[in-house]
């Protein structure tokens, strides 16, 4: 098969060798192919090429192909499909199968492809969600280890209170699980199984691209659905590119764009050189791709979201400095209430304080903020009183306070906080240090490191039957195999 701007099954192949893809025989392949082409598409030939002949040749389309392998990937790896998962449960040893697709997709889709499974699925939380699964493990491990190796430190009964902790969080889970059951009937909020987003996505850029013959054989558009004629130099250039490497017979008036498409011919590298294009097979995918990348990047945006993540150093400082500032704010509203408290403002000053709600709202939001702040599980209450108080009794003698005041008291105060902030927080980060240094415990604890070991595996175990546990329940749901193609 002679090169034209779609893939062949051996350019995409395990080594570009035409033997196996993802480990799997070409008959393999085909057969999946075959499945996935009746199960989700009503058997058009997304897959195929432009004939209906008994050995059709197996083509990755330009515009979908990392969608398109992706899909492939899933389905050749299905662990619900295979002898190694359980009727009443995934086997963990497949979790990581699932879940290292994720990262292919980041490696492998083009940018437009990218774009349009992002509106479908985000594809990052997906992988963010996965990593929180990880950080709960770490964290689960750590925990058993110091309930057990600190166990002879404290006067608390930490064991009374991890399980008041978890019983918290499971009471907060059942109340939110009621009050959303309306929507979770209909939806579900977070999805793992990048099945259904990829089927999506590969639907929405296929509708835009192909269209489909009495025998279900995929054939290309001349041009852009009327939808996107809005974005006219897209469209055009969109336009320009098909022009160049699909030839489509002649229908009527050529000047009006008018083309059978039925009868159309994917243009090799050699008939590009013929008809005396200067521009190649590579160049025309990627200025092909360029185009379907400022469309979607019009059509479905990606909205920036911010991932929380552990407070480093430099975040601590920044949040510091910030208090900082609010703090240095709240003086002077504190001064003026408590000068109303021992008399001294005048008949107008009292009733501009009475009947000025919103001065009474930030002085009690920015008090209780600042009384409730909290860095390294270190409160800034006593910080707090202990200033109000040096103001408090200023006031109370008629000493005038002014800024330089207000700055000397605030940054002897914070710097007071921030050293044993900073104090606490490198503690945590040599202790969480050793919790994960194997080599470390095996040198401390040598009498239990056979336990350690174990705890770690067992949260590693745990961690993955979570992750099987949310994938069977969305496979057991169904709502994949109820994708088709829409055209």
């Amino acid at each position: 098969m002679k090169q034209t701007i779609d893939y062949t099954f051996k350019e995409v192949s395990d080594n570009k060798e035409g033997k196996t893809l993802f480990g799997f025989s070409l008959n393999t392949v085909s057969k999946c192919i075959n499945r996935i082409e009746n199960t989700y598409f009503d058997g058009k030939k997304l897959y195929h090429g432009l004939t209906n002949s008994k050995n059709n040749a197996i083509i990755f389309r330009h515009e979908i192909k990392g969608l398109l392998l992706l899909l492939l990937k899933l389905e050749l790896e299905d662990v619900f499909r295979d002898g190694k998962s359980k009727d009443t449960g995934i086997s963990t040893a497949n979790v990581e199968i699932i879940t290292e697709t994720y990262t292919y997709a980041l490696d492998n889709l083009s940018g437009h492809e990218y774009q349009v499974l992002m509106h479908c699925f985000d594809i990052e939380n997906g992988i963010a969600f996965v990593d929180i699964i990880k950080d709960f493990k770490d964290e689960l491990k750590r925990v058993l280890i110091l309930l057990a190796t600190k166990y002879h430190d404290h006067p608390a009964n930490y064991y009374t209170m991890f399980i008041k902790r978890i019983r918290d969080i499971s009471v907060s889970m059942i109340y939110g699980s009621h009050e959303l059951r309306f929507l979770n009937r209909r939806v579900n909020l977070r999805s793992l199984d990048l099945r259904l987003p990829v089927l999506k996505a590969i639907t929405l850029i296929s509708n835009d691209m192909y269209y489909y013959d009495d025998n279900n054989i995929c054939k290309r558009r001349y041009t852009l659905p009327e939808e996107y004629e809005k974005y006219e130099d897209i469209w055009d250039g969109f336009y320009d590119i098909r022009n160049i490497h699909l030839y489509c017979a002649p229908l009527g008036d050529v000047e009006n764009q008018e083309y059978d498409l039925d009868i159309q011919t994917e243009l090799n590298e050699k008939e590009l050189k013929e008809q005396g294009e200067e521009k190649d097979i590579y160049t025309i995918r990627d200025e092909l791709s360029n185009i379907l990348q400022e469309l979607y990047e019009q059509e479905f945006p990606i909205k920036q979201k911010n991932y929380v993540y552990q407070l480093s150093q430099d975040k601590i400082d920044k949040k510091l400095q910030k208090m900082k500032t609010e703090l240095k704010e709240y003086i002077p509203l504190f001064c003026k209430m408590q000068n109303l408290c021992y008399g001294k403002l005048s008949s107008d000053e009292m009733t501009e304080v009475f009947q000025n709600d919103s001065f009474l709202l930030e002085f009690q939001n920015r008090r209780y903020m600042l009384l409730h702040s909290e860095f390294c599980g270190w409160s800034f209450s006593k910080y707090l009183l202990k200033i109000e108080g040096i103001f408090s009794d200023m006031l109370k003698e008629n000493i005038p306070f002014t800024e330089q005041l207000i700055d000397e008291i605030t940054n002897v105060n914070m710097q007071q906080y921030k050293e044993t902030v900073d104090n606490r927080a490198e503690l945590l980060r040599k202790e969480f240090l050793h919790l994960d240094d194997m080599d470390f415990l095996q040198k401390e604890y040598s009498g239990i490191i056979d336990n350690i070991y174990d705890i770690d595996s067992h949260c590693e175990a745990l961690a993955k039957n979570l992750i099987a546990m949310i994938l069977k329940q969305e496979a057991d749901d169904g709502s994949t195999k109820s994708v088709r193609m829409c055209n």
